[in-house]
């Protein structure tokens, strides 16, 4: 890759996410949704359950929603506007302009979750565990998201893969303390996970085997996007 390029086509698709106000919005979502507990007193009423209760809300919103929207809406919008054979045809790799379009959502998702973390109360000396969990948790939606890219045509037919995926791994993670059932399905969800090991890293038990575990659940989660888009790469490249 060539470092020139990655960083005029990063600073391309940095400027693109501001100007899209259906992004941008969607990354503000779980910040304002944390404020807004704040502002309202709800958090003050919980006590110290309050801090877990926002990081956990605010961090499973941020990841399903901007991992999963940022890759894939960008691509099609690129495909949509025709600016993606441009791109090509300006000797821009594919591999390039995919991995500035992943690197732009790794940067607003780490700055979106450190403030839902700092808004949230949590102690400070968590915060770079906390990150590092995050990039873990998010790399399997960041891949999908990438696959979405790949298939779908225009912005309209992203989300028709982009929502049934956001719900599948969103709705287990936040209800899974009302229903055991969906608290065994969230287990396996990559979220939820990353959650489990930053809670086992803050009491003190992250070499234990739920840590593994919950380790290995993000690791397959990781590897089987990854192989689909790979595959979805040799057979439909990316200018389809």
């Amino acid at each position: 890759m060539n470092l020139k390029k990655m960083g005029i086509l990063y600073g391309k698709d940095l400027k693109d996410f501001i100007k899209n106000p259906g992004i941008s919005v969607a990354a503000l979502i779980p910040v304002l949704f944390v404020v807004l507990y704040r502002g309202i007193g709800l958090a003050d009423a919980m006590g110290d359950y309050a801090s877990y209760f926002l990081l956990n809300i605010g961090t499973v919103m941020s990841i399903s929603m901007v991992a999963l929207l940022l890759v894939s809406t960008s691509v099609a919008e690129e495909k949509e506007k025709f600016t993606l054979r441009t791109l090509m045809m300006s000797n821009v790799k594919a591999s390039e302009f995919l991995a500035s379009k992943i690197l732009v959502t790794l940067t607003v998702l780490l700055v979106c979750n450190v403030l839902v973390f700092l808004l949230s109360g949590s102690a400070l000396s968590g915060l770079p565990f906390y990150l590092l969990c995050c990039v873990l948790g998010s790399a399997s939606l960041i891949m999908f998201s990438a696959c979405i890219g790949i298939m779908a045509r225009d912005q309209m037919s992203t989300s028709i893969y982009q929502i049934p995926l956001m719900l599948l791994v969103m709705l287990p993670a936040m209800l899974s303390g009302f229903n055991s059932f969906l608290g065994t399905l969230a287990s396996f969800t990559p979220i939820a996970a990353m959650m489990n090991l930053f809670e086992n890293f803050q009491i003190g038990n992250l070499a234990s085997a739920s840590s593994l575990q919950d380790l290995l659940v993000m690791v397959v989660w990781i590897v089987l996007p990854s192989v689909l888009f790979a595959w979805l790469y040799r057979a439909k490249g990316m200018d389809n």
